[in-house]
C-alpha cells in the first residue's frame, strides 16, 4: 500500500546548530560524523540545564550527512556565506531536495 510522507523543514536552531558544527569543522580540520551530531542533538543542553532539541527536530544520521554534503558542496563552490547571503534561494534547494528525497522514497516502496 502506497503511504506519502510529508515533508517537513529542520528549524532554524536545528540549521544554525548543523552550520555551526559543519563551519567548526571545515575551519579546524577535525570535522563532526553525522553518528555524533545525531548523539549531541539528543543530549546538549543549554545554560539552564533543558534540552536544547525536543523530539520532533532530532534527525536521523543519514539526514545529517546529506545536510552536510550539501553544505560541503555549497563551501567549496566559493559560497563560504551559507545561507547568509540569498536565505529564499537556500530555503528553495532544501525544499527541491526533501521533495527529490520523497520521490525516491516513493519509487523504492513500489
Amino acid at each position: 500500500m502506497k503511504t506519502s510522507r510529508r515533508a517537513t523543514r529542520f528549524s532554524e536552531m536545528v540549521k544554525t546548530y548543523l552550520k555551526r558544527t559543519f563551519l567548526e569543522g571545515e575551519e579546524t580540520g577535525r570535522k563532526q560524523s553525522a553518528v555524533n551530531v545525531c548523539s549531541k542533538m539528543k543530549t546538549l543542553c543549554d545554560g539552564n540545564g533543558r534540552k536544547m532539541f525536543n523530539k520532533e527536530e532530532w534527525l536521523a544520521t543519514g539526514k545529517i550527512a546529506r545536510y552536510f554534503s550539501r553544505l560541503s558542496v555549497m563551501y567549496r563552490s566559493g559560497q563560504q556565506a551559507i545561507d547568509q547571503a540569498d536565505p529564499s534561494a537556500a530555503q528553495d534547494e532544501e525544499e527541491d531536495f526533501l521533495a527529490e528525497a520523497d520521490e525516491i522514497s516513493t519509487r523504492l516502496e513500489i
